[in-house]
Order: C-alpha cells, then structure tokens, then sequence
C-alpha cells in the first residue's frame, strides 16, 4: 500500500472537546487491536482540530506506524460501521466520515414503546403481524428489541417486501449465527439479498451457503469441496478481517502452498501471508516488487557456480583438469608406493 496523496475529514459541527462514546468502549473497543483504537482515537482527533488536509503518511508518522497499517485500520473501522471512506476512481482516498457507534443492544420495554403512532380506530393487519414478528426476534436477543431494531424491521417489511419468514430468518442468521446484533450490518446484508432477488428463506439460505466469498476463495484455491472446521474458521478471521487481506492475495498464497507443499495446508499459508502482513504487502503490484527484491537478493546456482575463487597462497597456483586416464596411473603409482612402504 503506497500513500496516493491527501483527503479530507468531515465534521457535521465544530466539536468543543473531544469526546469518546461509551458505546465504542464497551462494544467496538475490546475487539479491536491496539493500532486500530490508536487509529480511531486519532481521527477523533482530527475531526476536532480541523486539519486542513489529511494523509496515510501523516497519521503514520503522528502513531509510529505503517503506511499499511493506518490503510488496514481505516478498513476495519468501515466493516465495523464507524467509519465512511469516500475513495476517487483513481482509488484516492477524498474523506473519511465518522459515523456514531450504534448502542442496539440497550433496548427497553419504553424504546419498544415508541415504534407506533397512536393507535388508529382500526389498526392494520400488517402491524398486527408485526407484533407477532417483534416476539419471535426477541428471544435472538432475549430482551425486547430497540428503537432502531423496530424502525429496521419495518423498513425491511415495508420497504423491501421482505415476508415475515425472511425477516426472522435474517435475524436468525446475523444475531443467532453471526452474533452481530448491529442495524447497520443486518440491514446491509438485507440489501444485499434484495438485490440478489431473495424472496424466501429456502433462497436466503443458499445465498449463505453458496456465495460466503471468503469460503469459496480458499475451496477453490486448494480445490476442496467441503466446510472448513473451527481451526481453519480461525485462519480464515484472521486473513480476512484480523489483516484485511483481499481475496486475491489469499488466492495467491493459497496457490504458491501448493506449489510448494503439493497439499493444502492452511498453517503453511498462514506463514506465508503472516510474511506478507509484516512486510506491508498487501496488493498484487507489491508483491510483484517484494518478489524481485528477493530475486535481486539471492544469487542464482549458476552465478554461484561463476563466482570467483577466494584469493589466497593456496588458491594461487593454476587449476589443471585431468582426464581419466591419468586418474587410474595416479591409483596405480599410489598402489606401488604403498606395497613397497610394506
């Protein structure tokens, strides 16, 4: 990852201190590594200073750390929904908004309360239904869902056309499976069922089973046809999301494991990607460079082989080749030498 220039950092309002949510300590914080909290606490930073123009180099050298780490740490802050990166066509980086970290989980009978108008003379059946809907959802949570949570839900039902089944089904699959209780991911992978034209739970569950990207990538890497078990789920985390690499870079390491290996071998990938992550490579043009870099750097066998001979007494006198002939009258004058000796 190499610094393309500078971007800009927006503040809705000019702040008069700096503040850090609760929310982001209690939820976002613990999972977060180091580096990435020194990333997210610095651009509070900023936002409150008004820097008139902000670079990857310029959070790197104010934290004492990569290029590439800073660009991993945005990323990360984005998949967790507390960061908004706007990037150019040329893949620049324009602004960064900060988004507020969502408290979903601190839901109330009185937040519950506030998702409906006063009641109409006649109330709808569709609310109704919805009633029903809150109290399957509920026992995901085990507690009564938030306002946010009732506000997404009719959104997916309204909105989207989402059938019951399918709304209980996606928040089974992202509170229930997933364990991520967030709006903000549940509505996105909402959407992107919407888009894929999913209307059922039969469809939702093959998307899950079909398209998981992550999954797919290294199965058709190593060419394996099954699920990876809990050890292999953990590679996986850490690849993709502890080090943000692209499923392109996994390929790749993938590939070369089998080249080398001849079998699939998830550790031996995992050194060579862990190689990787500490050099800063995390794109197809950087390890085009770190791999003639390495070539540069270790001599081939037949450079060696013309590499000239160490100087010395020794090595002074002329090297004479003698052919075989000459090698079997050597032996014989040695045998004679060693029966007279007797």
């Amino acid at each position: 990852m190499t610094d393309k220039g500078t971007f800009t950092i927006q503040a809705p309002e000019e702040p008069t201190h700096l503040e850090v949510s609760t929310v982001f300590i209690d939820r976002y914080m613990p999972a977060a590594n180091g580096t990435f909290v020194k990333i997210y606490l610095s651009l509070l930073l900023c936002q409150k200073t008004h820097p008139e123009r902000l670079s990857l180099t310029y959070l790197a050298d104010l934290l004492g750390e990569t290029i590439s780490d800073i660009y991993r740490g945005l990323q990360y802050w984005e998949r967790e929904g507390l960061l908004l990166i706007r990037q150019g066509e040329d893949g620049r980086i324009v602004s960064l908004t900060m988004l507020e970290p969502e408290a979903d989980d601190e839901a109330s009978a009185a937040a519950r309360n506030l998702r409906l108008p006063e009641p109409p003379a006649a109330p709808a059946a569709p609310e109704a239904d919805l009633d029903q809907l809150f109290s399957v959802i509920e026992t995901y949570f085990g507690h009564p869902v938030s306002k946010a949570h009732v506000e997404l839900i009719e959104y997916l039902y309204g909105e989207l056309e989402f059938s019951e089944d399918l709304i209980d089904f996606l928040y089974e699959y992202c509170v229930g499976e997933k364990a991520v209780s967030r709006p903000s991911y549940i509505r996105q992978v909402a959407l992107g069922w919407h888009k894929a034209g999913i209307t059922t739970r039969t469809e939702a569950a093959n998307e899950i089973a079909l398209y998981t990207t992550e999954f797919q990538v290294v199965n058709k890497a190593f060419g394996l046809n099954r699920a990876p078990g809990k050890v292999e789920r953990d590679y996986l985390n850490r690849w993709f999301r502890t080090w943000g690499f692209s499923a392109e870079m996994v390929e790749e390491a993938c590939t070369r494991t089998l080249l080398k290996q001849n079998r699939p071998d998830f550790k031996y990938a995992d050194g060579i990607l862990r190689q990787w992550q500490a050099q800063g490579v995390f794109t197809k043009e950087a390890l085009q460079n770190a791999d003639l870099q390495h070539q540069v750097n270790t001599p081939s066998p037949r450079a060696a082989q013309n590499r000239p001979a160490p100087s010395g007494t020794f090595f002074a006198f002329p090297q004479r080749e003698i052919d075989e002939d000459e090698e079997a009258e050597l032996e014989r004058k040695l045998l004679r030498k060693g029966r007279g000796a007797r």
